[in-house]
């Protein structure tokens, strides 16, 4: 009888694993039509090529119509149908500002949304560096935070609680002395920010700023759009992407429209502040020691330890200038260490 049951239960496991290829294999032959349906054309026009990975249909595309070239955005089976308008709104407003990509139209269903393709690249460390890019930036980033959208995400100070709790109880973590300690008074300090509530994209990292060949300014990948103190965006944008003390004024200034007051160019810097123990404890969170036993672990933070106190350990602004704002999936363990430990110690040096 239990062998029964468990052929009767493999034959049905194997019937719903064809029935769900089935079903993303036919999805895949009807994206063409649906996006023909937007665009108002033959599907025989559209000749879909996928840019980013995702499990079909999922993903997105890129294709060519009447000599412009347009890109797809078509969500996953899980993504939830609130999580999908969301997108979907937030990219039509950015594109109304002028600060995203021109919206073209979306499925009935919220299941893919079309813009134009933004001919460019994405933004360097280099290009903070530039008078004439810092203000453009500026400028654009004022249009996003006005922005009317009522949305919510993550703020900096949960995204950071989550990165701590992980640091602390995931066993091939190394980390730092005095962790603890520290992050209670980053916690205080964060409490006591100034608030201006608007809408921030919240993950604006140099990949996520585009410039396109004309030189114009467009954000991009805002699914982590929402309504989020504006100090801390300032200060954490200004602070990886390389934008020396001696231009920030002059980056205020342009966001502002006039220039800034002592006491908002105090609390960018503070934001600042906040930024790099937030940074911190992002890279860390990526990075396994693959040490598990207690000896291994404690051998790993004396190594921290020992490089926190070195003069050899790179400054932050260094290592932004060296290899910029590097993502924790792209690069090597020994590399993200330095990272986190570099920002990390910016921080407990401005204390």
């Amino acid at each position: 009888m239990k062998l029964l049951k468990k052929v009767v239960a493999t034959s049905l496991l194997i019937l719903a694993v064809c029935h769900t290829t089935d079903s993303i294999a036919n999805q895949s032959d009807m994206l063409p039509a649906s996006v023909a349906k937007i665009m108002n054309t033959a599907t025989e026009k559209i000749k879909l090529e996928k840019r980013r990975k995702g499990k079909d249909p999922a993903g997105t595309y890129t294709f060519e119509l009447d000599n412009a070239k347009y890109t797809v955005k078509v969500f996953g089976k899980r993504a939830k149908l609130e999580n999908r308008k969301k997108e979907i709104d937030i990219a039509e407003t950015l594109s109304e500002e002028g600060v995203g990509a021109k919206f073209i139209g979306k499925a009935e269903d919220n299941s893919l949304y079309i813009r134009e393709f933004i001919d460019g690249r994405v933004a360097k460390y280099e290009d903070f560096q530039n008078d004439e890019i810092i203000k453009k930036f500026a400028v654009a980033l004022k249009k996003l935070h006005a922005c009317k959208i009522d949305a919510t995400s993550s703020s900096q100070l949960n995204l950071t609680e989550r990165h701590f709790k992980k640091i602390m109880r995931r066993e091939g973590i190394a980390r730092p002395k005095g962790l603890e300690v520290l992050y209670d008074i980053w916690k205080k300090q964060h409490a006591s920010l100034p608030s201006k509530t608007a809408f921030c994209h919240n993950n604006l990292v140099p990949s996520n700023i585009l410039i396109s060949k004309t030189g114009e300014i467009y954000f991009i990948n805002s699914e982590y759009c929402g309504k989020e103190n504006v100090y801390d965006e300032l200060g954490h944008v200004t602070l990886i992407t390389g934008i020396s003390e001696e231009k920030l004024k002059n980056f205020l200034k342009d966001y502002l429209g006039e220039a800034p007051s002592e006491e908002i160019l105090k609390t960018v810097k503070t934001a600042q502040q906040l930024a790099n123990f937030a940074v911190s404890m992002h890279y860390f969170a990526s990075s396994n020691s693959g040490k598990k036993d207690p000896e291994g672990i404690k051998k790993q933070n004396e190594e921290l330890d020992n490089m926190l106190n070195s003069d050899a350990l790179k400054s932050a602004p260094d290592l932004l200038k060296e290899n910029g704002f590097i993502k924790v999936k792209s690069r090597k363990k020994d590399l993200i260490k330095e990272y986190a430990l570099a920002f990390y110690k910016a921080y407990k040096e401005s204390q």
